[in-house]
């Protein structure tokens, strides 16, 4: 009788304790955000990295500084591995590739093999007399 009473007792606590380690992650993990975002908070507070962020995401001088923009960069970093971007020029002019397709698909290869004698030519209109 006593089983009967102490089993969904105990199986009730247990869901506790799976709610309550739950829940103690997810403070740890609310906590260290919290943290992150108060250092991110005392940077702005310092003037020279106010002064970085306005020159790396606004573009600012300050007087008498010099700015140089590069357009054609051989290469760009994205965090710690450097990315070469080559882009290579097409084998033919635009204009000819697009000729070329046309013409091709006017004279499309034959389905079968060996039925190249079965292409279809167009006939030129006969003249009416």
């Amino acid at each position: 009788m006593a089983a009967v009473v102490a089993v969904p007792v105990c199986l009730q606590w247990a869901e506790q304790q799976r709610q309550y380690q739950a829940t103690a992650v997810e403070l740890e993990s609310a906590k260290a955000a919290r943290e992150h975002l108060e250092d991110e908070l005392a940077n702005w507070e310092d003037r020279d990295f106010i002064a970085a962020q306005a020159r790396s995401r606004l573009g600012y001088l300050e007087k008498g500084e010099t700015q140089f923009s590069v357009s054609d960069a051989p290469q760009t970093r994205t965090g710690t591995q450097a990315v070469r971007t080559v882009i290579e020029p097409p084998p033919k002019p635009w204009a000819l590739l697009l000729q070329d397709s046309l013409l091709e698909s006017d004279n499309p290869a034959p389905e079968v093999p060996g039925a190249d004698e079965a292409r279809v030519v167009p006939r030129a209109e006969e003249d009416e007399d």
